[in-house]
């Protein structure tokens, strides 16, 4: 334990210098990505292979992919997107099952780069794979085409990076529970079939993105108090804001001093209602959007 924590200590150092000293500790990288007890590290440990250009952090990418924290798994995918190894596509593939929205997003991304066509010079393609599904859209029922997007940070806070994961995947669970929604994890998932339907019936893309707009800290008495605001944005294909909604919610209890546990499931615990309470708005952001009547008949 006393030399996994001098790594990562080693680790945090070397994240302050230049990335070409980074990418020269691959025994530094390698441990805090498997073994750094802040998750944060592991993230920033990923991202930092992933940028080496160094073809051995292939491995010890993929195993991160089945790390218990969805922040890990998610910067993982992207890292063996960014690292360019096309070996990586069927580990990757089978994070498309994933739990999580935000991994299953950036899974499908880096597999969607590592399948584009290598330059003459480049290495030989790995094993040739099978297109990435593309969901039915019953469009007796749809009238809207929505991609879900990404979230930001506006504070800052140490507790943001997992907040954010959350974010995102809360954003694909409420889409995906509105009945008159197709929704896509990436404007690249809306294929050319799509696109002609959308046309017929004068439907637009729209994205829904996410934003962490607050995170405060605060005690009264005895009890923690841990306050989240977010933001829900609709925004056109084009990049204009359409519609913004917002919510915010506190999770609070007893706690005599402090306890980054308890304060990161106080935020997550905020951060669900935040999110449920903007989403709640959504239906009527689209509904202000103005889709085409639904056709009587459509042959």
């Amino acid at each position: 334990m006393a030399r996994t924590r001098h790594r990562a200590a080693a680790l945090a150092a070397l994240l302050a210098l230049a990335g070409t000293a980074v990418a020269q500790d691959r025994e530094t990288l390698v441990e805090a990505l498997r073994h750094a007890v802040d998750f944060r590290l592991q993230v920033q440990a990923a991202f930092a292979m992933g940028t080496s250009g160094d073809a051995s952090f292939r491995a010890p990418l993929e195993q991160a992919l089945g790390d218990d924290n969805p922040a890990v798994r998610a910067a993982a995918a992207t890292a063996l997107g960014r690292l360019g190894d096309r070996r990586a596509i069927p580990a990757l593939e089978r994070l498309l099952q994933d739990s999580s929205a935000a991994v299953r997003l950036q899974a499908g991304r880096s597999i969607e780069v590592l399948r584009r066509p290598p330059p003459a010079a480049a290495s030989p393609a790995g094993p040739a794979t099978a297109p990435l599904p593309r969901p039915s859209i019953d469009w007796d029922r749809v009238r809207y085409v929505v991609v879900v997007g990404g979230a930001r940070d506006q504070t800052n806070d140490q507790l943001a990076p997992a907040l954010l994961v959350r974010m995102v995947d809360a954003l694909a669970q409420h889409l995906l529970e509105l009945p008159e929604v197709a929704v896509f994890e990436s404007v690249e998932d809306v294929d050319a079939g799509t696109r002609r339907e959308m046309r017929r019936r004068h439907v637009d893309l729209l994205r829904v993105d996410a934003e962490l707009k607050g995170l405060t800290r605060s005690r009264s008495g005895s009890d923690v108090r841990i306050e989240v605001a977010v933001n829900v944005m609709l925004v056109s294909e084009s990049g204009a804001l359409r519609s913004l909604m917002g919510g915010a919610a506190a999770g609070e209890e007893p706690g005599r001093q402090a306890d980054p546990e308890q304060e990161a499931r106080l935020a997550r615990q905020a951060l669900a209602v935040a999110m449920r309470t903007a989403m709640a708005q959504v239906p009527a952001a689209l509904a202000s959007t103005g889709p085409a009547p639904r056709p009587t008949s459509m042959r």
